[in-house]
C-alpha cells in the first residue's frame, strides 16, 4: 500500500488567516468611509460654488438676490434630485438658498453632519462641524484649511 500525501491547511491554520484578513479591514473601513464622504462632499462644493456665481450674476441683473433655484442660471445635477422654491434636495445633501448665502447641510441618515456654506459677498466656501464633531471635523480638514472654528475651502 502507498501512504497518501495529504496537503492542505489545518482548521486552526484558516482561522488564524480569517482573523488576520478582518483585523486589516476593520483598520482600513474608516478611512475608506472618510474617503467615500470625501467624494460625496465635492457634489456639495460643485453646487454651492455654482449657486454662488450663479446668485451674483442674478444680483447684477436684478438688484436683489433670487429665492428660488429656478430663478438661477444652472441646473443642479445629481442622483434623484427635486426643486422646491429655495431648497433643492438631492439623495446627498439639502441646499437652502438664504438671504446672503447658500448652504448644503448633509441629509439624515448619515454619520456626518457638517454643512458648507458659500457667501454672496465673500469668495471661499466654509465647511462647519455639526453635531459628529469627529467625524465632521475630519472631512472639513480634509476639504480646507482650518478658519477658527470653521474650515475655509479654496
Amino acid at each position: 500500500m502507498s501512504k497518501l500525501n495529504k496537503k492542505g491547511m489545518t482548521l486552526l491554520e484558516v482561522m488564524v488567516v480569517v482573523i488576520l484578513i478582518a483585523g486589516l479591514a476593520s483598520m482600513a473601513y474608516p478611512s475608506f468611509l472618510t474617503s467615500v464622504e470625501k467624494g460625496k462632499a465635492t457634489e456639495a462644493i460643485r453646487v454651492v460654488s455654482h449657486a454662488v456665481a450663479a446668485q451674483k450674476q442674478y444680483y447684477e441683473e436684478n438688484e436683489s438676490y433670487a429665492t428660488a433655484f429656478q430663478d438661477l442660471a444652472f441646473d443642479i445635477t445629481g442622483k434623484n434630485v427635486s426643486v422646491s422654491g429655495g431648497t433643492a434636495t438631492t439623495d446627498n445633501f439639502t441646499y437652502t438658498l438664504g438671504e446672503s448665502s447658500v448652504t448644503a447641510s448633509h441629509n439624515a441618515g448619515s454619520s456626518y453632519t457638517y454643512t458648507i456654506t458659500g457667501s454672496y459677498d465673500t469668495d471661499g466656501l466654509i465647511c462647519a462641524t455639526g453635531t459628529q464633531t469627529n467625524n465632521d471635523k475630519k472631512i472639513c480638514s480634509t476639504l480646507g484649511k482650518q478658519d477658527g472654528e470653521s474650515y475655509r475651502i479654496d
